[in-house]
């Protein structure tokens, strides 16, 4: 049975950065994956090892382009699911002269051709039912020591949706063909010939654009540490400002000391919802927080702000402004103006947060 992969991110930080042993202990990592993968499309052992020798080839000269290492598997994962179907569509259909000359190996004793013509057959009869994903799912299932939670893992599932994907494909195949697939692809899956062919094929360099981006990331990675601190600080120290001059001059207009109370209430939770929103995106991209953090606290900051705007101010100064509209009768529209500026206030917050998220998670998506 085969050990799963471990990836190291560590690995992935220092492939990037030039070093070819960590490069190599990733290619060994990968190699079961990224060969099942291109195996379930190709339909080809030969073909699925030309495949991923150009996968690994193309990533190492791409990596430094990818600023995100927990990206690293859905990208390489991406790539070879590119390069195989780029290949189907290149790949020369041999006549039927050439066919039968690839298939007479002089060289192979009569038992190896009966042991070739079965394998042939297996991989035939068993993938042809079956899906794609069927098919990607099964080979992975079985390179990577039966294990469903690295097939998970791997193929960026939740254990049930494994599960349910590895029980429909068994049960398409016919009685007796899985175990015989089973083994099919544990006798061909690739040694340690694909790495050394590998790292034969890879440049002694990297290329001089990715050793520019290399060479800025390390350069600058203090900066920009620094920079994810700075920034939202000078944003929080004028969101402060601009609430505590809103306060200063509700409190101004209190009838009472209840009402100053509430203000004053509204200014603090007001402050704190600001300062845990920006602090916490610093923080979170600063030690690389996961996506769900960032859409958490977006969502707890809107959600805060139009609550205390809708809600919790009007009932503060409720008293206040009937009494001013029973003093003036002009004081209606004045309200009404200020009501309206407030709801276009809190339109214009909500929806530059909003928009700022929706960019957040595009540059987080595309491996920020």
């Amino acid at each position: 049975m085969l050990t799963p992969p471990t990836l190291s991110e560590t690995d992935v930080r220092l492939a990037a950065a030039g070093d070819r042993s960590a490069y190599e202990r990733l290619v060994r990592r990968c190699a079961g994956l990224v060969s099942a993968i291109a195996l379930s499309i190709v339909h080809d052992v030969g073909r699925s090892e030309d495949v991923a020798q150009e996968v690994f080839v193309a990533a190492w000269k791409d990596l430094a382009r990818l600023r995100n290492p927990r990206t690293f598997l859905p990208w390489l994962r991406n790539m070879t699911r590119h390069l195989s179907f780029r290949m189907l569509r290149d790949r020369h259909v041999p006549t039927e002269d050439e066919r039968l000359a690839s298939q007479a190996d002089e060289r192979a004793t009569a038992a190896e051709q009966l042991l070739a013509a079965e394998r042939d057959s297996v991989l035939d009869d068993a993938l042809m039912a079956l899906e794609v994903e069927d098919r990607e799912v099964l080979f992975v299932y079985y390179r990577e020591g039966r294990s469903l939670r690295q097939v998970a893992s791997l193929l960026d599932l939740s254990e049930p949706a494994a599960r349910k994907r590895l029980s429909r494909a068994r049960a398409r195949l016919r009685e007796g063909v899985e175990a015989r697939l089973g083994d099919f692809a544990v006798s061909t899956a690739p040694g340690p010939k694909l790495s050394a062919n590998v790292m034969a094929l890879l440049p002694s360099t990297l290329g001089s654009g990715a050793a520019v981006a290399t060479s800025f990331k390390v350069a600058t990675s203090g900066g920009a540490t620094w920079l994810s601190f700075v920034a939202p600080l000078a944003m929080l120290a004028g969101t402060l400002g601009g609430i505590s001059f809103s306060v200063r001059k509700l409190r101004a207009r209190a009838r009472d000391e209840e009402e100053r109370r509430g203000v004053g209430r509204y200014g603090l939770m007001a402050g704190a919802a600001t300062s845990i929103a920006v602090v916490g995106m610093g923080v979170a991209t600063v030690f690389d927080f996961p996506l769900s953090w960032f859409i958490g606290l977006w969502a707890g900051f809107i959600f805060t702000w139009d609550w205390l705007v809708l809600v919790y101010l009007p009932r503060v100064t409720a008293r206040r402004l009937v009494l001013e509209r029973a003093e003036d009768p002009s004081a209606a529209s004045r309200q009404h103006r200020e009501r309206v500026a407030a709801l276009v206030l809190m339109a214009l917050v909500t929806g530059c947060s909003l928009a700022s998220l929706g960019l957040m998670l595009r540059i987080l998506l595309r491996g920020a």
